[in-house]
């Protein structure tokens, strides 16, 4: 084989998460593996990495959006497979999630090496829409979070986002949605300054609050907006969207079809609301720890097996008597609603959950338009605003070398699900903007109940 001088990596210098990624390796010799290597910190400074081996084309390249690896951290032919097969070290595991939450850029550096020697190398950033969007902090007396909106200044219609049991704000996927066409407001229940610390006593008011700021907002059109969230959040989204009819379409992912109880923070009492309104809790799910529970934790460790939690939340839903009580009433819903759920979910039972919801919708004669997408092979973390396309999916993490804890589903599935979903997503919201009026309405009947 003749060799060919000058080895180089073709790749975008910058691109957004949810878009491919078209690198290309060229100047190689034909018939030759390469390994290529990339690497990158997520929001906690802790380095992911993945490789892959590529057999070089009779033409000297290797093009990601022809060929799939030879072998390495991903199968087939997907542009995006370095980004979200992204692990840390060599543990089969990674000890948290990718953890990103501001709207900052994800710097990555992609290295080709030849029998173990560096021969060429490439940076590039990937964003969330800050070409497009402008990110505002807001300060109080206004709610706590950050409005994402259209550098043009154009009004749009709008989203409140938020996040779910790890409390917090996502910022970051935030603007990606915003960068679609929406305002978006990415509000903070729990878990920043300025507000509570755990979910647990969340007055519902202060949410009510939030969509009477936004709809008035001079970046906001319509007189109704969009609620997205996950898991807790998604039980949130479902209960606002009940009882306030300034609420119009909700995409709800993995969510739960009960008030389920508060979370202290480092304490395992989950006797207390999660939910309240005007002081008052809403009815919940109670439960307690048991030792049957404990056992359950000491075992997973003791034979290093992965903890899932899903059967615990299946036997508290036993006892149809508590169960009615702590039932979201959903078919006050008046906008659309789109559930996803993953159905290999471990942390509870969200495709059951999902079932209940449809079956209460029916019983009461709801006539919304409901979507519903279960995932083959995909777990809890099923869709945006936690599961983004490229990024690397969330199925388990091992806090220690002995003790794991499994959401669900495979890294391949969950990859392909996000992106899949969030163009479900993109389209469901779409068709409810095109209803949303295009006139800001200056006064509002119909306050919460």
């Amino acid at each position: 084989m003749t060799a060919v001088a000058g080895p180089r990596v073709e790749v975008p210098a910058e691109s957004r998460v949810d878009e491919a990624l078209p690198w290309r390796l060229a100047g190689l010799e034909a018939g030759e593996q390469v390994e290529v290597g990339l690497q990158a910190e997520d929001g906690d400074l802790v380095t992911w990495c993945s490789r892959a081996w590529f057999t070089v084309a009779e033409d000297g390249t290797v093009d990601a959006a022809r060929q799939g690896p030879d072998r390495g951290s991903y199968d087939g032919i997907d542009t995006t497979g370095l980004l979200w097969a992204l692990t840390t070290g060599e543990r089969s595991l990674p000890p948290a999630f990718f953890r990103k939450g501001r709207p900052t850029p994800i710097s990555y550096r992609l290295e080709v090496r030849r029998d173990g020697d560096v021969v060429a190398t490439a940076g590039f950033l990937r964003h969330f829409g800050s070409d497009t969007v402008v990110g505002e902090p807001l300060s109080l007396p206004d709610p706590v979070g950050t409005l994402m909106r259209a550098r043009t200044g154009a009004p749009a219609p709008g989203v409140l986002l938020w996040s779910g049991s790890d409390g917090g704000q996502l910022d970051h996927a935030a603007m990606l949605l915003a960068a679609q066409g929406y305002t978006v407001l990415s509000l903070a229940l729990f878990g920043v300054e300025d507000r509570p610390k755990g979910l647990e006593r969340i007055d519902l008011g202060y949410v009510d609050a939030a969509i009477t700021w936004l709809l008035d907002h001079e970046s906001t059109v319509g007189d109704e907006v969009a609620l997205v969230s996950l898991s807790r959040g998604a039980e949130l989204a479902l209960q606002v969207a009940a009882d306030d009819p300034r609420v119009g379409a909700v995409v709800a992912g993995a969510p739960s079809s009960v008030r389920q109880p508060g979370i202290k923070p480092n304490s395992m009492d989950f006797s207390l609301p999660a939910w309240e309104r005007d002081g008052e809790p809403l009815p919940f799910l109670a439960s307690s720890v048991k030792p049957r529970d404990w056992l359950g934790v000491m075992g997973a460790f003791v034979r290093r097996r992965p903890m899932r939690q899903v059967e615990g939340f299946r036997r508290r839903m036993r006892d149809a008597a508590l169960v009615q009580q702590a039932s979201i009433e959903v078919e006050r819903c008046r906008g659309p609603l789109m559930l996803l759920a993953g159905e290999e979910d471990q942390l509870w039972p969200s495709g059951e959950y999902v079932d209940r919801i449809e079956q209460r919708l029916a019983d009461h004669g709801w006539a919304g338009r409901l979507e519903v997408v279960r995932s083959p092979g995909v777990g809890h973390f099923v869709c945006f605003p936690y599961a983004l396309p490229s990024l690397p999916p969330m199925t388990a993490i091992a806090p220690s070398a002995s003790f794991s804890i499994d959401f669900g589903g495979s890294p391949a599935a969950h990859a392909a699900a996000a992106g899949a979903n969030w163009h479900r997503q993109l389209d469901f919201l779409g068709s409810w903007a095109h209803q949303v009026s295009p006139t800001p309405v200056t006064s509002r009947e119909g306050r919460p109940r």
